[in-house]
């Protein structure tokens, strides 16, 4: 059996790798640089429900059946890669700054506690003494321990060998032109090298899903991309424990004394420019949670195009052409979302069900109910 990724970001080479464990053949064609896009440019939070925040039942069920399911799903990787991949499970610590933040933290852990979920509540005095660098200004915070963090770059790296190790072909800076085929059944791709056959073809571009030509009509992903800006600090006198999600942005800890700060959410379409603008916000919002950063170095910042669809859940399963499967609009979560995502495609091209949490976002949620298949 032969299968095409179209897209080699995080989702687009994990389900390359899920596919080539069972033995199928599997191609990757990526427009650029292998994860170089949303993958590359993310912060890599693992917090289902501290970054899914108060969104459908169906889609926090989700986030927290991929949250349980990634330490399994990160040591087949990096065994497969023969490489370390480092998941912190230190848990995200949310802080409150005013009255409002407050109502909102103690909705939120509620929430989380409903969920089955073990949060620790601090005072201002207990935030010092978890994060000795947190402003004074802060009044209350919880720890959520069953939430954590990895390295997307580290990540793609890994997934790239990953894939290596068992034979897939990856074919960056290999934009696909057109899908072959037609309303009733996709049979394969056209790119500058020609046309190929393959049995399935998976559509995993990211914000980009939406834009393949060829596509036919009941099967374009409503997906837009939404920009998110990072900047980088580095310091070697500032040392963060987890995480810090503040009002304002997140501060997330990386080694040499690194801290990411993260991440604005601007409808601009495919401009993934970094603004000046965008840079403010995120420099304010972290002053107000870690004063000290006034005093780091500006070492880099950059933009991706989150894959946002219409109801900001992702789209996955079998598309409504027959050989044709659909991996993308994941958000603000897509790392978040690799193993049920992975497994939800490979069990579709094996003929089996889905993951029953991945069931309610099979793409036909979007068609009218005229344009449903009976």
């Amino acid at each position: 059996m032969k299968v095409a990724v179209i897209g080699g970001g995080a989702v687009g080479l994990s389900c390359a790798w899920r596919l080539a464990r069972d033995g199928v053949r599997v191609t990757v064609l990526e427009r650029g640089p292998l994860g170089r896009e949303a993958s590359w440019a993310s912060a890599g939070l693992l917090a289902p429900v501290t970054e899914a925040g108060f969104r459908a039942e169906s889609l926090l069920n989700f986030h927290i059946a991929n949250f349980q399911l990634w330490d399994q799903f990160a040591n087949e990787v990096a065994g497969h890669a023969n490489q370390e991949l480092i998941f912190n499970t230190g848990g995200i610590l949310k802080v409150a700054f005013t009255p409002y933040d407050l109502s909102l933290l103690e909705r939120r852990t509620r929430l989380q506690r409903q969920l089955g979920f073990e949060v620790e509540e601090l005072d201002a005095q207990a935030l010092r003494e978890e994060e000795p660098f947190l402003s004074g200004y802060a009044l209350a915070g919880t720890i959520c321990r069953q939430e954590g963090w990895v390295d997307p770059r580290q990540l793609v790296e890994t997934l790239i060998s990953a894939c290596q190790s068992l034979g897939v072909q990856l074919q960056s800076e290999e934009p696909v032109q057109q899908l072959v085929g037609n309303e009733e059944r996709i049979t394969g791709v056209r790119t500058h090298r020609g046309e190929t056959t393959f049995d399935w073809v998976v559509l995993a571009a990211g914000a980009w899903s939406g834009q393949i030509e060829g596509l036919p009509g009941r099967d374009r992903p409503p997906v837009r991309p939404v920009r998110g800006q990072i900047v980088l600090l580095t310091g070697d006198e500032i040392q963060l424990t987890r995480p810090i999600w503040g009002p304002g942005a997140y501060l997330v800890p990386r080694d040499k004394g690194r801290i990411l700060v993260g991440a604005t959410e601007e409808e601009k379409g495919f401009d993934n420019r970094v603004t000046a603008e965008g840079v403010r916000l995120l420099l304010e919002g972290a002053f107000e949670i870690l004063p000290a950063t006034a005093e780091m170095e500006l070492a880099d910042s950059w933009a991706g195009l989150r894959p946002a669809s219409r109801d900001e859940g992702p789209i996955l399963g079998p598309g409504l052409a027959n050989g044709l499967v659909h991996a993308s609009g994941h958000f603000r979560n897509g790392i978040l979302g690799l193993p049920v995502t992975a497994e939800a495609i490979a069990a579709t091209i094996r003929g089996d069900s889905v993951p029953a949490v991945a069931q309610p976002f099979h793409i036909q949620r979007f068609l009218s109910h005229e344009e449903r298949p009976a």
